[in-house]
């Protein structure tokens, strides 16, 4: 996404704006103190 900013002076200033989809977390989604869960992800590149 290009986002192009002017101001009341007419300068401006572009710059390009990365937006990435949210990841999809699934697992169990209640967990009790002191237990252990596994959750998976998607949608996302690996980290680095």
């Amino acid at each position: 996404m290009t986002i192009t900013y002017t101001n009341n002076n007419g300068c401006s200033r572009t710059t390009t704006v990365t937006v990435n989809p949210l990841p999809t977390i699934t697992g169990t989604t209640a967990v009790c103190v002191g237990s252990t869960t596994q959750l998976s992800g998607s949608g996302t590149p690996a980290a680095s």
